[in-house]
């Protein structure tokens, strides 16, 4: 059996068909863009939670879990007194604040080198970063910036 050759007639009308598809699939692609926008203006709108070290430290220490679902994730504001600035193994630089516990501290990572050596401990300061749970005993933070 052989192919039936197309005429230009059929040609065309395949083109043009082609032609409408990716118009629609680009304007498809254009609303989702321009919702993403919205998504993102209403996210700059959104207020960022402020809690103080000691109040951070309660919710994690009296339920992990229920901590974990509330803040885990979210971008929070966190006010506390300067315990210490220093450097991991990894020469990672870190902050702690105090949570009035012993062993249990508020520690927070990535902030710039110049804002740490800046910082005195001792200091009342507020760091907002992304909360990364409760690991060995302290509220985590990464990503991080003074506020």
């Amino acid at each position: 059996m052989t192919a039936k050759p197309t005429s230009n007639k059929d040609a065309l009308k395949g083109f043009i068909v082609l032609i409408v598809l990716v118009v629609l699939i680009n304007r498809g692609c254009h609303c989702v863009n321009n919702n993403s926008n919205d998504t993102d203006s209403k996210k700059s709108a959104i207020t960022v939670p402020l809690l103080s070290a000691v109040q951070i430290n309660k919710y994690y220490h009296d339920n992990e879990v229920l901590a974990d679902q509330k803040f885990k994730g979210q971008r929070i504001k966190v006010t506390g007194v300067v315990t210490s600035i220093a450097k991991n193994a990894f020469d990672d630089i870190y902050v702690t604040l105090s949570s009035g516990e012993f062993l249990q501290e508020v520690h927070f990572t990535n902030l710039p080198e110049s804002v740490a050596a800046a910082l005195k401990k001792g200091e009342n300061v507020t760091i907002e970063g992304e909360c990364q749970g409760l690991f060995m005993g302290s509220v985590s933070f990464d990503k991080c910036e003074m506020k």
